[in-house]
């Protein structure tokens, strides 16, 4: 067996390995596969292997060795001037640092791959919903929500993914103080995770909902507390 078919046979294994949630056999597959294809100078084998192999180190918790194989991937994909790889690399580096809190550099790599125009729309509302989920962190609500609509516009998270984003979409306006907002997205989301049979996401929603028509309630009473007065 050549080296090609031994490469691409590790590689399916670990990709089985990797959709079954074993990520330490995946890493090990796939690194055997690496090592084959490094070994070969096969750089476009290497580009499709690694952001893989990323994906199983942040599994483990293995965030730097994660981002150092994104970074790699970058680097290669910028090499063989592959744009579309290169703006998968970036978004996957945008993931990991926000992962990690490194909001700074997380916003850097979204709107990184985000400018590169090579995103599939999948892609892209994942780039979004981090920079919504980056800017929220930083306690950026109005640019958080501007990012979070972005992201449900494209239409392609798919009802769960759209689910999270709306119940973002509520905390974001729940933190900035519109409270008629927050509980318009919230219902939104409690209706899909309800809908999904998800019922600890349900409750969740249905917990930030409970505060936001609190603080509406608050919020009404001190209104008509200043008229009177």
């Amino acid at each position: 067996m050549g080296y090609p078919q031994k490469s691409a046979a590790l590689q399916w294994l670990g990709r089985v390995h990797l959709g079954l949630g074993d990520y330490a056999s995946a890493a090990d597959y796939l690194q055997q596969s690496l090592a084959i294809l490094q070994e070969a100078q096969d750089r476009e084998g290497e580009l499709g292997i690694l952001s893989e192999l990323g994906r199983a180190y942040q599994h483990l918790g293995d965030f730097a060795g994660a981002i150092a194989l994104y970074q790699q991937s970058l680097a290669i994909a910028q090499f063989l001037n592959a744009p579309v790889r290169e703006a998968e690399a970036l978004l996957n580096l945008g993931k990991a640092y926000l992962s990690q809190n490194q909001l700074t550099d997380a916003i850097e790599f979204y709107q990184q791959s985000l400018a590169t125009g090579k995103l599939n729309r999948e892609a892209e509302s994942q780039a979004l919903l981090g920079l919504g989920s980056a800017n929220q962190c930083l306690n950026n609500y109005t640019q958080a929500i501007k990012y979070y609509q972005q992201s449900l516009a494209t239409g392609a998270l798919g009802l769960k993914g759209e689910g999270m984003a709306l119940f973002a979409l509520g905390s974001a306006y729940y933190f900035l103080g519109d409270y008629f907002s927050a509980i318009e997205s919230l219902d939104q989301s409690w209706l899909i995770e309800e809908s999904m049979g998800d019922v600890a996401a349900a409750r969740s929603v249905k917990e930030m909902m409970k505060a936001a028509f609190k603080a509406l309630s608050h919020s009404n009473s001190v209104l008509i507390l200043k008229s009177v007065d």
